[in-house]
């Protein structure tokens, strides 16, 4: 599998508290469900990326060979109406060893890595 994550901030995660506050119910609801830092935004076969560009300024892949489709990590959260996140797991950056992170920049925001290391740093969003 891989997985196209979101790797960079978003321009609204600088908002304060006071800010946040003081949005109303729909601009509260897009900041709530924003691409955020490690998001995963597609799931993808193996050589899925090798044919296609993506924008390296925002994303990054990470190749997981023979890593099978998990339905919980990989699908989207829904309230029962409404579409609540885009996935319900992403890559956190603090977890992620330091050698893989170099990788990542230094290998053009590809990067190979087994589903032990991957399943290592993935989190479920709150």
């Amino acid at each position: 599998m891989e997985l196209l994550l979101f790797w960079k901030d978003h321009w609204m995660d600088s908002w304060d508290a006071v800010k946040v506050a003081s949005l109303g119910m729909n601009e509260r609801r897009k900041y709530d469900t924003r691409y955020q830092w490690g998001d995963i935004v597609e799931v993808r076969e193996d050589g899925y990326w090798a044919t296609r560009g993506f924008d390296k300024a925002a994303f990054m892949v990470m190749k997981v060979p023979g890593m099978t489709y998990d339905a919980d990590k990989m699908s989207v959260l829904y309230d029962g109406e409404r579409f609540i996140r885009k996935r319900k797991w992403r890559a956190n950056k603090a977890n992620i060893p330091q050698n893989i992170l170099n990788r990542v920049e230094r290998d053009g925001r590809v990067v190979t890595i087994t589903e032990t290391q991957v399943n290592a740093f993935l989190d479920r969003k709150t």
